[in-house]
């Protein structure tokens, strides 16, 4: 499994580069990362959470912590606060994190 821990975070297969920003400061400047939107059932309907998702990265790369955060191409940028989960089975982290823009009720 170790060998394949690249996969699903690969800009050709299914993740994207990131770059992560450490609570200290330091920058990882190109990050592998695989980010899945939460879904929530709505009305009968499956919906997409546009500000919370679950981001998935090497062990290797990171050890991800309270107060780190990463940016997307896009400049979107998604925090690690000390209320998100983290859990790792020693080739990936998975971890809940939130985006740092807030949702606005009854906007488009």
């Amino acid at each position: 499994m170790a060998v394949d821990a690249d996969l699903f975070t690969a800009p050709d297969d299914f993740g994207e580069v990131v770059a992560w920003t450490k609570k200290d400061g330091t920058v990882i400047p190109a990050l592998p990362l695989l980010l899945v939107l939460g879904q929530a059932m709505v009305g009968g309907q499956l919906t997409a959470i546009e500000t919370e998702a679950t981001a998935m990265v090497a062990a290797a790369s990171v050890t991800p912590a309270a107060g780190d955060s990463f940016t997307r191409a896009s400049g979107e940028v998604w925090k690690i606060d000390r209320t998100c989960q983290r859990t790792s089975d020693g080739v990936h982290w998975r971890i809940h994190v939130v985006s740092s823009r807030l949702a606005v009720l009854g906007g488009n």
